[in-house]
């Protein structure tokens, strides 16, 4: 849900506003009731709980908060035509969301993910999530539905991709070519990213030496070595300064997470991977910097909070007040900088290494990391076994073949095969 504080200031700023949001959508069940008896093969227990919500999550969710505040929204997603595809149509005109760009296919189908919640057993959500596999003319469809809605005059454009594959590279080219036709800019909100777009703001690129993404360095930073790789699941989840998802947090753990926002900073803003640099920043105080040719830095800083890049992205170029706890320098304030451990860390040396092949690697990391992070938080792994799982993983590819839309989900489905075989 959109932070109250920020949902009050939207409330007065997006009302009639035209917004495209493209990605993946769910259906996301609460059934609440005696769910101790329910299994994933019985997914839908309507005669045995007491009451039963369904709400748009994902892309879905975005749409939903968007419509909400009164703005015109454009969903471009996939679905099937089975019931999961019949429930989303109906949850998505419920909340008045345009569905020309919602594509269905008898082909594709949906899978369920089943969690407890809470104690007792007395509440369980289901994840009705579409298995992604777009085709290019359908890829192509969206391209096309895309384009025509930035001729016909919306105002923004939303990218909220879960990593299944939906908003694919030539999708992300679209975007971006659709950006410099249409002389609009492309607002980064992670915090490092909108830290390092803040600091390029107003600067003339050629007087820029590098990038310095910050890494807090996560929960396993201070750590001896030889404990590193015996981490269990709940040691990676605690994490010094950011609340955030289970996934990142294991990747922040783990500096994967940090080695793909370098890959994300090259192809944000053009700087080769020479002239992207991380530095540890255990209070995650300075968001990231940039260094110019003369040896100046220029940091971007706030508390580790997510409103202010939100608010930026959303408010730019304007800067609106913002109710919540700010950086106050009467106060005493201590700030570490400080090397990466690469060694005891190796998947952001990895990350530099994959981002420099370039080709279909950078996929490959990503989907083998994602297998091997859920299998480690369902014990079946170690710690020390994702980055294992993810460097065979990349070692077993073979002569990569042409660029394509098909090559890249083909051989993203392979890695995520591949890791899945090696855990066995």
């Amino acid at each position: 849900m959109i932070n109250a504080t920020i949902n009050q200031f939207l409330t007065k700023q997006l009302p009639n506003l035209k917004i495209a949001v493209i990605g993946d959508v769910m259906v996301d069940r609460y059934v609440f009731g005696d769910v101790s008896r329910i299994s994933p093969e019985a997914p839908v227990p309507v005669n045995r709980v007491a009451k039963m919500k369904e709400v748009l999550g994902g892309a879905g969710n975005v749409a939903s908060n968007l419509s909400n505040l009164d703005c015109t929204v454009y969903l471009g997603a996939i679905a099937g035509n089975d019931d999961h595809g019949r429930l989303l149509q109906q949850l998505l005109k419920a909340d008045k969301i345009d569905t020309t760009g919602l594509l269905t296919s008898d082909n594709r189908s949906t899978i369920t993910k089943m969690r407890i919640l809470g104690d007792r057993q007395q509440m369980m959500r289901l994840d009705f999530e579409t298995i992604t596999d777009l085709s290019s003319h359908e890829e192509q469809k969206l391209s096309t539905w895309l384009e025509n809605l930035c001729k016909s005059g919306i105002e923004g454009i939303v990218v909220s991709d879960y990593g299944k594959g939906v908003c694919t590279p030539t999708l992300l080219k679209k975007i971006f070519s659709l950006a410099k036709e249409y002389g609009v800019q492309i607002l980064p909100i992670d915090s490092e990213h909108s830290a390092i777009f803040q600091c390029l703001e107003g600067q003339n690129r050629e007087n820029v030496d590098s990038l310095i993404v910050t890494a807090s360095g996560g929960p396993l930073r201070t750590w001896d070595s030889d404990k590193i790789q015996t981490a269990t699941a709940a040691d990676c989840l605690r994490h010094p300064t950011w609340n955030m998802g289970n996934k990142i947090t294991i990747d922040s753990a783990s500096l994967f997470n940090k080695g793909l926002e370098v890959i994300e900073a090259h192809w944000l803003f053009g700087f080769d991977f020479d002239h992207i640099d991380v530095v540890v920043h255990p209070q995650s105080i300075v968001h990231s910097m940039i260094r110019m040719k003369d040896g100046a830095i220029l940091a971007q800083m706030g508390n580790p909070d997510m409103r202010e890049p939100i608010q930026y992205a959303l408010t730019y170029p304007k800067r609106e007040v913002l109710s919540m706890n700010h950086l106050d320098f009467t106060k005493a304030l201590q700030l570490e900088f400080l090397p990466p451990r690469y060694d005891d860390f190796p998947a952001l040396r990895l990350a530099y290494e994959v981002g420099r092949a370039s080709g279909f690697k950078p996929a490959v990391f990503n989907a083998a990391n994602e297998t091997a992070v859920y299998a480690f938080l369902d014990d079946k792994i170690a710690f020390g076994d994702i980055y294992k799982v993810v460097t065979s993983v990349l070692e077993s590819m073979g002569p990569e073949d042409d660029f394509t839309l098909d090559n890249l989900l083909a051989i993203d489905r392979w890695a995520r095969e591949k890791a899945t075989s090696l855990m066995v």
